[in-house]
């Protein structure tokens, strides 16, 4: 069976994965659910040069 943690050691586990993450150089975001706009993006932002070009 697998070892039970009590909420103190869940706490501190918890802890150290946060500050294990925060500290990572270049961390990918955990639970972000990818949007549309987010997978488009480097599109949104050239279409968006060009409409201030324009003006």
């Amino acid at each position: 069976m697998p070892k039970k943690f009590t909420k103190k050691e869940q706490v501190l586990l918890g802890r150290a994965a946060r500050r294990a993450h925060s500290l990572k150089v270049a961390p990918k975001a955990k639970n972000v659910v990818s949007t549309w706009e987010n997978k488009n993006y480097p599109v949104i932002q050239s279409l968006e040069a060009k409409i201030k070009a324009v003006k």
